[in-house]
């Protein structure tokens, strides 16, 4: 997966390193839909080393907000 290197600066700028990597897990490993109970959801947990779910759901809402992904 290529990505550009004005995404790449805009990640690093904001601190958006933890979400992005959420995002490109979600671009990598679905087909575009995955269900809040899936087993995507741990598996990705689990590979990025997101220990809590209360974390994960705080990337998962910055992606929401700056609308990268969509309910």
């Amino acid at each position: 997966m290529q990505v550009p290197l004005e995404l790449s600066r805009h990640v690093c700028e904001n601190d958006l390193i933890r979400p992005f990597s959420v995002y490109l897990y979600l671009k990598m490993y679905s087909d575009g839909k995955v269900k809040k109970g899936s087993e995507i959801i741990s598996q990705m947990q689990a590979d990025l080393r997101v220990k809590n779910r209360r974390t994960f759901k705080k990337y998962f809402d910055q992606l929401l907000e700056l609308d990268w992904i969509g309910l």
